[in-house]
C-alpha cells in the first residue's frame, strides 16, 4: 500500500520530535559520532527488512530519516 505523501511527512515530523526528545544530547558530539547514530539505524533497518516484517522495516525507515534529518540540520554541533 502506498501512503500519500501528507500521511508520510506527519510520520516523519513526529519521528524527528520523539529522536530529539528520546536522544536530546546531541549538540557537540561531532559529524562522525552522529555517523554513527545513522549507521546503528541503517543495521537495526537491514535486520527490519531481513527478518522482521514491513511494519517494523517501515518504522526503522522513519528512524533513519530522522536521524538523517538531524545530520542535515547540523543538531551534532
Amino acid at each position: 500500500m502506498k501512503e500519500c505523501d501528507a500521511w508520510v511527512e506527519d510520520q516523519i515530523r513526529n519521528r524527528v520530535a520523539h529522536a530529539r526528545a528520546k536522544h536530546s544530547d546531541w549538540e557537540g558530539k561531532g559529524i562522525f559520532w552522529a555517523l554513527g547514530a545513522l549507521l546503528d539505524e541503517v543495521e537495526e533497518l537491514d535486520k527490519a527488512i531481513c527478518h522482521e516484517g514491513e511494519k517494523r522495516a517501515v518504522d526503522e525507515a522513519l528512524d533513519v530519516i530522522a536521524v538523517a534529518f538531524r545530520i542535515v540540520r547540523r543538531e551534532y554541533e
